[in-house]
C-alpha cells in the first residue's frame, strides 16, 4: 500500500489518496498527529478531528495503525498440492494455509471471508481414510449458505459437488485425465465474477493442467455449468458463491510431472514438455483467476466490515 503526498489535516476532513499494488480496495484507519482517526471509503481516507470542526491545520498524518485486508483460508489436502501458481495473484490478501492432511483444525464458517479448497490424493467419499472430509464438506456447504467466496479445485470441486447434493464417480470409466488438456468455457462464463476476466483476456478455450481419476457425474441442484473438456463434461461449475474447477490452474509443470510419475498416469516427460509449451497461457490464467477471486473476497469483506 502507498499513500501519496505529505497530507495535512486542514479543517475537519481530509482525503488521503491510498492504493494497493494488487488493485483491490483496502480499508485502513489512519492516525493523525493530534489523535484524530481517519476511516477509509472507496480509496479515499476521511477523518474528523476529535478537537475541533473549525478549519485549520490540525496535524500531519503520522502512521497507518490498522490495515483491513481480505482474509483467505486455504485448505491443503495433500502435501504436494499447494497454492503454487495461484499464490502470486492473491496479492495483499491475508492467507491462512490450513494443512488439513497434517492435522490442522478446519476454520469455523463464521470466520471465513474467502475459502480455497485444493486437490488431494483421496476421493471425495473417503471418510474412513480421511476422517476430516465430512467436516470439510459441511464447511463448504456452510460457506455457500453464508455467501462466502469459495474456489474449489479438483478434489475440492468434487467435495463441493457432493456437499451440494451432486454425485462423483470414483475411478470414472473413461479413465485418468492427465496432462495439459483443452477446457472450453461455456456461454455464461464471461459473466462469472472469477472466470469473466479469464474469458475477456484469453477467450473461451483454455489449455490447462489436469490430473484426476474421479469425476463429477451430476451437478448439485441450482449449479451453473461453466466449462467442459473432451473427456469429462463438468470441468467448471458455480454453486452460489463457490466456483469449482476440475482442472488444476495452480499446478506447475514439475508438480504435474511428479503426480504423473507417482500415479503412473502417462508419460511424465511429455506431460512436463507440454506444460512448458503452454506455460505463458497457464500462468496468465492462474494470475487472472487468483486476482479476480481476491477481488471478490475483498468485496465480501467490505460488505462485512463497511467503513
Amino acid at each position: 500500500m502507498s499513500i501519496s503526498g505529505n497530507e495535512w489535516l486542514c479543517g475537519a476532513r481530509i482525503g488521503v489518496r491510498a492504493r494497493s499494488a494488487s488493485g483491490p480496495r483496502i480499508g485502513v484507519r489512519l492516525e493523525a498527529g493530534d489523535g484524530a482517526r481517519l476511516e477509509a471509503s472507496d480509496g479515499w481516507w476521511w477523518g474528523t478531528s476529535r478537537y475541533s470542526e473549525i478549519p485549520g491545520p490540525l496535524g500531519y498524518v503520522s502512521q497507518v495503525t490498522d490495515v483491513h485486508r481480505p482474509r483467505i483460508h486455504v485448505i491443503e489436502n495433500s502435501a504436494d498440492a499447494g497454492l503454487n501458481l495461484l499464490a502470486p495473484g492473491l496479492g495483499d490478501a491475508e492467507v491462512h494455509v490450513v494443512r488439513a492432511h497434517a492435522g490442522d483444525a478446519l476454520p469455523a464458517a463464521e470466520d471465513l471471508q474467502g475459502l480455497i479448497v485444493l486437490g488431494g490424493h483421496m476421493n471425495a467419499y473417503d471418510d474412513e481414510g480421511t476422517p476430516y472430509l465430512p467436516a470439510l464438506r459441511e464447511l463448504m456447504a456452510a460457506a455457500v449458505d453464508r455467501q462466502v467466496p469459495t474456489l474449489a479445485i479438483c478434489l475440492g470441486a468434487q467435495l463441493l459437488a457432493v456437499a451440494g447434493g451432486g454425485q462423483v464417480q470414483v475411478d470414472a470409466p473413461t479413465g485418468v485425465e492427465a496432462g495439459v488438456i483443452e477446457v472450453r468455457l461455456r456461454p455464461g462464463a464471461e459473466e462469472d465474477p472469477v472466470l469473466g476476466p479469464v474469458v475477456q483476456a484469453c477467450g473461451h478455450d483454455l489449455q490447462m493442467p489436469s490430473m484426476h481419476f474421479d469425476a463429477v457425474t451430476e451437478l448439485p441442484e441450482g449449479a451453473e455449468w461453466l466449462g467442459a473438456s473432451r473427456q469429462y463434461p463438468f470441468q467448471a461449475f458455480r454453486l452460489g458463491s463457490a466456483l469449482a474447477l476440475q482442472f488444476h490452474p495452480e499446478a506447475s509443470g514439475a508438480a504435474l510431472a511428479a503426480w504423473a510419475r507417482q500415479l503412473d498416469a502417462g508419460d511424465a516427460v511429455q506431460i512436463e514438455a507440454d506444460w512448458n509449451h503452454a506455460a505463458p497461457h497457464i500462468t496468465k490464467v492462474a494470475d487472472l483467476l487468483a486476482s479476480a477471486f481476491t477481488a471478490q473476497v475483498g468485496q465480501f469483506e467490505t460488505s462485512l466490515n463497511p467503513v
